[in-house]
């Protein structure tokens, strides 16, 4: 899980590995709930797929 933090002194905002303005990382904070809601949506339409992997070992005893 990344670390962010504010640093009250300064009023800039660390994460994704950098200091961000407010305007920054709120445009960073929609990128990723954009992310999310893609991944979201992909794994739906995965378990309604009757071709989806499952987590399990595979015949052989290998996880994909």
């Amino acid at each position: 899980m990344p670390t962010i933090e504010y640093d009250e002194e300064v009023g800039l905002i660390w994460a994704d590995d950098r200091w961000m303005t407010l305007d920054q990382a709120g445009e960073y904070a929609a990128t990723l709930r954009e992310q999310l809601t893609d991944l979201d949506d992909a794994m739906f339409e995965m378990g309604r797929s009757p071709h989806a992997k499952s987590c399990g070992p595979n015949p052989d005893g290998h996880h994909d």
